[in-house]
């Protein structure tokens, strides 16, 4: 609904319509691609919140509005929130400056990783994985994109007791499903894995 109503905004319409809406009507998930306001998240919690009977119900969204509120005040995401309604980097630049789209001759991307603390290097691959993937699904397909993960043994260890969730889970995603929405994956290392994990067992292991 939150998304609803700042599309509305944009059009300028009246916001307050989307607040009558029935969330079951707006045709937006928490995943689907679209902005939204944190004010009127905020307002539509406290709204529905004053609807619980329960206390204990309302105690806990009490509680998550101060963690949001708390985070949107945090100096060390102001980048996030400030001039939220005035516009910014938008996903569509964000996916353009990254994935070369249009590729105006330039079709590649190569991103330098080494030298970034472990722990870095593996948040920002989970979440390329993941832009590359959202990508391919809500554009239908519309520029195929091929992933190559080097040192991949890095992303993908045989051991599991050392993979990092997030990376993981988006790998095994694209690896899994991309195919269908015109996302290639290809895993490149020098080492011989002692037994190809079930998650990537549908992906090409190159060496």
């Amino acid at each position: 609904m939150a998304k609803a109503a700042y599309l509305q905004y944009r059009a300028g319409g009246d916001r307050l319509l989307a607040k009558k809406r029935d969330p079951r009507d707006t045709g937006f998930t928490a995943d689907t691609p679209v902005p939204y306001r944190i004010e009127d998240l905020v307002n539509l919690l406290d709204e529905r919140m004053g609807k619980l009977e329960n206390r204990a119900s309302r105690m806990i969204y009490r509680k998550l509005i101060s963690r949001i509120q708390t985070f949107r005040n945090h100096p060390r995401y102001a980048f996030m929130f400030e001039n939220g309604n005035i516009g910014g980097d938008t996903i569509a630049e964000i996916l353009s400056h990254l994935f070369r789209l249009p590729p105006e001759g330039k079709p590649m991307t190569t991103m330098q990783l080494a030298g970034f603390p472990a722990e870095v290097v593996d948040s920002v691959v989970s979440v390329l994985c993941r832009m590359a993937f959202d990508f391919g699904l809500w554009s239908d397909g519309l520029a195929p994109l091929l992933f190559v993960c080097e040192e991949a043994h890095r992303y993908a260890p045989a051991d599991k007791n050392i993979v990092f969730g997030p990376t993981k889970r988006a790998l095994s995603r694209i690896a899994k499903e991309g195919r269908k929405y015109g996302v290639f994956f290809g895993l490149v290392t020098q080492r011989r894995p002692r037994s190809t994990p079930p998650s990537f067992r549908s992906a090409r292991h190159c060496s």
